[in-house]
């Protein structure tokens, strides 16, 4: 364990329109600007859903965003993360930053394998 670093959280991306692009290397900057922590820290994948293969209950296509960080992180970093990972995404996709859906799974100490070893 690594109390008091950063560890890398993984950002995943859903977006549901094929021609929505997001360039990864901008987003990457700004996240980490916006945190404060370095931009190798950060792992940041996208998934685009061709139209017509989900269904989302509200209507809505905007995008979604999953990440996966350690919960001693503690919740203001998360949610700052979150934060930080919504406006990005959303000045890039020029949608409403309110429209992006961002939910976390917090890794707790123990439930992490990495390099072999749980963490």
């Amino acid at each position: 364990m690594c109390q008091g670093v950063t560890d890398m959280p993984f950002i995943k991306i859903f977006t549901q329109k094929d021609d929505q692009k997001l360039d990864l290397k901008k987003l990457v900057k700004e996240i980490s600007a916006d945190m404060g922590v370095e931009p190798e820290r950060l792992n940041i994948f996208t998934e685009a859903y061709p139209s017509g293969s989900s269904f989302r209950a509200s209507g809505n296509d905007s995008p979604v965003i999953d990440i996966s960080a350690r919960a001693y992180n503690g919740q203001e970093w998360i949610q700052r993360l979150m934060t930080a990972s919504s406006k990005a995404v959303a000045e890039q996709l020029n949608v409403s930053e309110d429209s992006i859906n961002v939910f976390v799974h917090p890794i707790e100490d123990g439930y992490l394998l990495m390099n072999g070893k749980f963490v």
